[in-house]
């Protein structure tokens, strides 16, 4: 994935290892700011502690199974006051996984789950189960070329934004196992959707680069185009975008 890297900001780093790959400008977000964030797996603590930081509206969505009970348990914790026992599956097995969330200060007033997806479709399409079923990510681009898979609903993010009643999205976070190509190229094709931040892992052109080239080529030259690039870890294949401030007669 070659992006232009105009310029790069410090960031602070929150959460978890695993799950703190997003690097956002959380100091530009607040209470007013909405946020989308697609794949949670189990590891959330990043939504729940830029919760706390930022009193930002947040909406979290997967449709895997483990992750609507996760995000249960994560809002039952905080509720009751209780951290929970150790479970080497959340946070990447981070041990302060729980400390986290118990601790971050959520507004659960302003912390949405939703069980679906986001895609280029409105649909239910298969995801496939990883090699190792102990790991809680299902792919619907296969990512790992497995057989099992289990039938689960996507929506565009106009249809997304929509029934949730926005008319602006000012960040999406997208952790989505390959489906974030697909489903940007269909934001900047066809849609004036255009989020302040972008932050994406490009799990496809990590995992199946080569075969996916003429997408992933089409979604660089679309990204270069409309947003800076202001972070980039890119053996890791993360990124952030910020869109370009538009040129107007008071700046020429």
């Amino acid at each position: 994935m070659k992006i232009q890297d105009n310029h790069k900001m410090n960031i602070k780093n929150i959460g978890t290892v695993y799950g703190g790959w997003s690097k956002i400008p959380i100091d530009n977000l607040d209470s007013h700011s909405i946020i989308y964030s697609f794949g949670a797996g189990e590891d959330i603590c990043y939504e729940f502690l830029l919760s706390g930081i930022t009193d930002a509206e947040i909406h979290i969505f997967d449709p895997t199974p483990r992750s609507i009970e996760h995000f249960d348990f994560c809002v039952k914790s905080i509720k009751e006051g209780i951290e929970g026992e150790y479970n080497r599956r959340f946070g990447g097995g981070d041990r302060n996984y729980n400390s986290y969330i118990i601790n971050s200060g959520a507004n659960l007033q302003k912390l949405f789950f939703h069980d679906y997806g986001v895609y280029d479709n409105d649909s239910s399409f298969d995801f496939f189960y990883p090699k190792n079923r102990n790991h809680v990510s299902l792919s619907i681009d296969n990512l790992q070329e497995t057989e099992e898979s289990i039938s689960l609903e996507v929506k565009k993010i106009d249809t997304i934004m929509k029934e949730l009643g926005h008319w602006r999205v000012d960040v999406i976070k997208l952790n989505i196992e390959g489906a974030e190509t697909k489903t940007l190229l269909h934001m900047l094709k066809n849609t004036d959707i255009r989020p302040t931040y972008i932050s994406v892992k490009f799990e496809l052109a990590r995992d199946k680069g080569g075969e996916n080239n003429h997408l992933i080529k089409e979604l660089q030259d679309l990204l270069n185009e409309k947003y800076d690039t202001i972070f980039s870890d890119a053996p890791s294949f993360n990124y952030t975008f910020k869109i370009k401030k538009a040129v107007t007669n008071n700046d020429l």
